[in-house]
């Protein structure tokens, strides 16, 4: 059993069209003394279309405590460890008139803790860092929508942090009202997909991801069909998963040796009554 005393300070100021938010904590007795951590928010209306949305994140703390020490019939470790620095930069951009969104996640990383192939902790004093941009745009085509989304990851590090470069994620579908208005139906196709790398192993012994480096993975799109109703308080829905499995064989993982979720089919009702 231990304890931690913190200091804890928050500032908000508002205007009609922006949104300020800082916070701040330091610990300054118990067993996390030292850390802290820095936090900036900040909400711009440009225009009345366009949202601005920037966030700064700066921290300095202890590892967990599974990290320092650990017993069990298979592992354990007992190590010191330096704070981990972590100092994240994001910003975004919405425009709403023409539904189009774009940002930046930016993350410097130092004295972090990664396991490694043979699913021990190790603390990386080198700084590393990590990119995301990404790209996310809505057509609407009458009663037909495409919605799209497009990241590349950049990570100086990668046998570290084994990210893969490209994530993306696609929907187009039909909604329309039916049946003067009664009944709403959407039917929609989904496809999510990243490219290939070395994704993390898992080991149920400790319940954690570890890195290796014996198969890269990626590079298959996972597909979906979807059926979804509204009739008034009641919503019932079909959604038939990674149908393409079987054109394209069962490579789908989620992590090293694990599958994916497989082919499947699904449906459901939800109905709310009155109270």
């Amino acid at each position: 059993m231990y304890f931690s005393n913190s200091l804890i300070g928050n500032l908000i100021l508002e205007t009609e069209k922006s949104h300020l938010n800082l916070e701040a904590d330091y610990c300054f007795m118990g067993l996390d003394i030292g850390d802290f951590g820095i936090a900036g928010k900040y909400s711009l209306d440009i225009g009345k279309t366009i949202n601005w949305q920037s966030e700064l994140n700066l921290n300095s703390r202890n590892v967990d405590d599974f990290i320092y020490i650990y017993s069990s019939n298979h592992y354990a470790w007992e190590n010191d460890y330096y704070k981990t620095q972590t100092f994240a930069a994001n910003t975004n951009l919405n425009f709403e008139k023409i539904k189009l969104s774009t940002g930046i996640n930016t993350n410097l990383l130092q004295n972090y803790i990664v396991f490694n192939q043979e699913s021990m902790p190790v603390q990386i004093a080198q700084l590393n860092f990590i990119a995301d941009a990404w790209l996310a745009k809505r057509f609407d085509f009458g009663k037909f929508h495409w919605l799209s989304k497009l990241s590349y990851q950049y990570i100086k590090d990668k046998s570290r942090i084994p990210l893969p470069d490209f994530v993306a994620y696609s929907s187009i579908y039909f909604q329309s009202p039916m049946f003067k208005k009664v009944m709403i139906l959407q039917l929609g196709f989904d496809v999510k997909y990243f490219s290939k790398t070395y994704l993390y192993a898992y080991n149920p012994a400790l319940s954690t991801f570890y890195l290796q480096t014996e198969r890269k993975y990626g590079n298959y799109p996972n597909m979906a069909f979807n059926i979804s109703v509204l009739i008034k308080r009641l919503r019932g829905f079909v959604r038939i998963s990674n149908f393409n499995s079987f054109i394209m064989g069962k490579n789908y993982f989620g992590s090293h040796k694990m599958p994916d979720n497989p082919f499947s089919f699904n449906f459901g009702i939800s109905w709310e009554f009155y109270d």
